[in-house]
């Protein structure tokens, strides 16, 4: 999300079975856009696959170039 709360990119993994997971980015928006210098929000949910837990977690990251 941007800092003034517009969606920018979803990123969907399924069948993950490991405990640690890295999903990589190539740093474009939903309509295939680089994305400027600046602040970002980001919010991660990770649940079960019988959707029985669920957690979230939001937290703040950079673009510098």
């Amino acid at each position: 999300f941007t800092i003034s709360g517009r969606l920018i990119k979803t990123i969907k993994a399924y069948g993950i079975t490991d405990t640690f997971v890295r999903i990589d980015w190539n740093g474009l928006d939903d309509e295939g856009d680089r994305l400027a210098n600046g602040v970002y929000l980001y919010k991660v949910i990770a649940s079960t696959i019988d959707g029985t837990y669920t957690s979230e977690a939001l937290g703040k990251m950079a673009i510098i170039r």
